[in-house]
């Protein structure tokens, strides 16, 4: 009878797999319906508007793709992207990310005649920055697909 740790391993490599197919047949069906668009002359606001239209329908969301069960520090599925703090009071160690109106805290520190430039979070370089953990899960798809074709 196998262990836990290796029936956690196959199905690691197992979801890796389904993933790297779905990525393929989803990149497959993409330009299936570029070609039928073409083929049909279908505008791509038409197309666009088809597919939000479907998007509506489909309630919960397409489940036919179970969600890779890999341990990797995947995004939640709530966040579709990460936007970096650009701001943030030292004091406090308040921040704000350059979206939307000033948070209070810099509305009453701009009152107060600071600068804007006063809370400027320094820039990490690429060697600093964490990595992105769907891109790593995307390329060890990829090199999955690629043992395995």
């Amino acid at each position: 009878m196998p262990t836990l740790s290796e029936l956690k391993s196959e199905l690691a490599a197992l979801d890796q797999l389904l993933y790297a197919t779905w990525l393929q047949e989803r990149e497959a069906a993409r330009k299936r319906i570029a070609d039928l668009a073409v083929e049909f002359q279908l505008s791509a606001a038409t197309v666009l508007r088809d597919v939000e239209a479907a998007h509506l329908k489909a309630q919960p969301p397409l489940a036919g793709l179970r969600p890779p069960m890999v341990e990797l520090p995947l995004r939640r599925v709530a966040a579709p992207f990460h936007v970096a703090v650009k701001y943030r009071n030292p004091a406090t160690g308040d921040y704000w990310k350059g979206r939307g109106p000033h948070p209070r805290w810099l509305r009453e520190a701009l009152g107060a005649g600071r600068q804007l430039e006063d809370f400027l979070v320094k820039e990490t370089s690429a060697a600093e920055a964490p990595a992105d953990p769907l891109r790593e899960f995307e390329e060890a798809a990829r090199r999955a697909s690629l043992r395995t074709a």
